[in-house]
């Protein structure tokens, strides 16, 4: 499912009378993210980590 599938999706489910705009991307956005996930993994529920 793309994005824009799932907008459209919950526009019909909330009945919404919203419009979806695009917008071009800047140029200087990265293609690929790269979070920090540090902080992440030092968290753990139960036997699960969450990264």
């Amino acid at each position: 499912m793309t994005i824009r599938q799932m907008a459209d999706k919950i526009l019909q489910a909330t009945q919404s009378n919203s419009r979806i705009v695009n917008v071009p991307l800047p140029e200087d956005d990265p293609k690929t993210r790269q979070p920090n996930i540090t902080l992440a993994k030092r968290f753990s529920i139960g036997n699960q980590k969450l990264v």
